[in-house]
């Protein structure tokens, strides 16, 4: 019979410990993976701060798509932007998560500009630290008794204002990269 001893102790702790931690993300619930607890960061956006926007607004509709984007949850973000204007899931995780370091932060909606059943929501994202503070626009559109963002030039302009995803190691003589293919996260267009 095996001992648990204190050489086998810290390796039982891990190994239950990344099965908690797999399992934590398991769920039906789109809001599961926008954790209020990780939201208690001041660079991501909690239930409270969407809270304080009048429902069915574009504004909130604008802070609420934006909370699921910064919990990098594509199928949560999704059910944001209308039919005929959304991209497929797999397109909208990778744009997430390049544009994930451009999004941090708590963001300051700076103005509506709303024509009928159309508007524009004019945000600021101040990420702290020594970034700077970056502005987007979304559009959105009235679709029954809520609002649904129109196009994907939110998150284009997010992509584009991100940094660079960190190269993969270049092959001296090759000149290619080591894993001989795309980086990660990378769509060729």
């Amino acid at each position: 019979m095996k001992s648990w001893g204190p050489r086998r102790a810290p390796k039982l702790v891990a190994v239950l410990l990344i099965s908690l931690l797999g399992f934590a993300g398991c769920s039906d619930d789109d809001d599961a993976s926008t954790d209020d607890a990780a939201a208690g960061s001041s660079s991501l956006i909690s239930k409270e701060i969407v809270d304080e926007f009048e429902p069915e607004t574009p504004e909130r509709t604008v802070v609420e798509w934006l909370r699921y984007v910064q919990f990098l949850n594509a199928p949560g973000a999704l059910r944001f932007y209308r039919d005929d204007a959304a991209p497929g899931e797999d397109v909208l995780a990778r744009q997430i998560d390049l544009a994930s370091p451009a999004l941090r932060g708590v963001p300051t909606v700076e103005g509506v500009d709303q024509e009928g059943r159309e508007a524009t929501v004019f945000i600021r994202i101040d990420p702290g630290g020594d970034l700077e503070p970056r502005a987007f626009s979304a559009n959105l559109v009235e679709v029954g008794d809520g609002w649904k963002l129109a196009d994907n030039s939110f998150l284009e302009q997010a992509v584009a204002a991100a940094p660079p995803p960190q190269s993969l190691p270049q092959d001296p003589k090759s000149g290619s990269q080591e894993d001989g293919g795309v980086p990660p996260n990378i769509v060729s267009p």
